[in-house]
């Protein structure tokens, strides 16, 4: 601080900016986590506001189909958005796509959610599994639901979950007709 005061007061400043991005970025995190998005909205208006902002973010055109909508307990209408938060985010970072899409299907007794991409794509045999894939297997299995990958080099990617959840109930487990 005494030898060289400019020097020091540049990196107090380049400290507090770091700092400042730091904060940032884990209270988006913080917001990410919250299950009360889904608790006032409901799954397909969480889906559909996060790809939004996601969309706006990375420059990537994503549309949202929705089709049978019904209401699922809490906790799987948590898994299936963080499901679809993290296959979005492998998108933004690994597959140059220019359009992706999110499919949320309702029937009686299934659901399914499908993430599609038309990037790059990779060998799923030859690709080890990061994180991001092995995160959502776990949260996949945790709500004995099934999660598929399928993606080759230049035909993009889709990844799957589809749950088998009988008659679908409401939130405090009501039977819901239709």
């Amino acid at each position: 601080m005494t030898k060289d005061p400019e020097a020091a007061a540049a990196r107090i400043d380049e400290a507090e900016r770091l700092t400042y991005e730091l904060r940032q970025g884990l209270t988006s995190v913080i917001e990410e986590l919250r299950p009360a998005a889904l608790e006032d909205k409901g799954l397909v208006s969480a889906v559909r506001e996060f790809a939004s902002d996601w969309s706006r973010q990375n420059q990537i055109t994503l549309n949202v189909d929705v089709d049978g909508e019904r209401s699922m307990p809490l906790d799987i209408e948590q898994t299936v958005l963080r499901i679809v938060q993290e296959a979005l985010a492998n998108i933004s970072r690994h597959s140059n796509a220019l359009n992706a899409s999110v499919e949320l299907v309702y029937t009686q007794s299934q659901f399914r959610c499908a993430i599609l991409d038309d990037g790059r794509g990779f060998e799923p045999g030859q690709t080890r599994a990061g994180l991001g894939l092995r995160s959502m297997r776990e949260r996949a299995d945790a709500v004995r639901g099934e999660l598929t990958v399928e993606s080759s080099v230049g035909q993009g990617t889709k990844v799957t979950l589809s749950l088998k959840v009988g008659d679908l109930k409401d939130r405090e487990g009501n039977p819901q007709n239709g």
